[in-house]
């Protein structure tokens, strides 16, 4: 009678730990991109990373800002910036169940202008300069829409 009541408690206790460590974990949010990473009131921002599902607030420095969580998986998020956000360098803070992450957005009056290339046509490694306004940091320059400058 012993070694049975010994191998049901042997068992029970191998079918708990299995169960218990079954259970999900969670983890913290996590940003791999946002884009962009700047621009003008009621830009569209496209985040994607890991674990943001279920987001409870944003905040842009601290200030909330409203949000559909139908826009909203575990893998991407999309919303617009509202016209409420001051112009200027933001913290913005995601915040789930599991934990927060934050990044940066500029908000800027005007998106980037180019006015001028001079010269007009060049060759790999060669210097172009490009007159415009409302650039910022980081800025980032493509020929053909691939092809990186330095």
């Amino acid at each position: 009678m012993r070694t049975k009541h010994y191998y049901f408690w042997i068992l029970f206790a191998g079918i708990s730990v299995g169960l218990l460590s079954c259970k999900g974990e969670n983890f913290a949010p996590k940003i791999e991109t946002i884009d962009p990473v700047f621009g003008p009131p009621e830009t569209l921002v496209t985040i994607e990373g890991e674990n943001l599902g279920g987001i409870e607030s944003i905040t842009f420095s601290g200030k909330p800002i409203n949000f559909n969580t139908a826009y909203n998986a575990d893998h991407a998020l999309l919303f617009r910036i509202p016209l409420t956000v001051p112009l200027g360098d933001h913290e913005v803070v995601i915040t789930t169940a599991t934990g927060s992450v934050s990044t940066n957005f500029r908000l800027t009056n005007e998106p980037p202008e180019i006015f001028a290339l001079s010269p007009s046509s060049a060759g790999p490694g060669d210097t172009v300069v490009i007159r415009g306004e409302n650039f910022f940091e980081p800025v980032e320059v493509f020929f053909f829409d691939s092809v990186a400058a330095q």
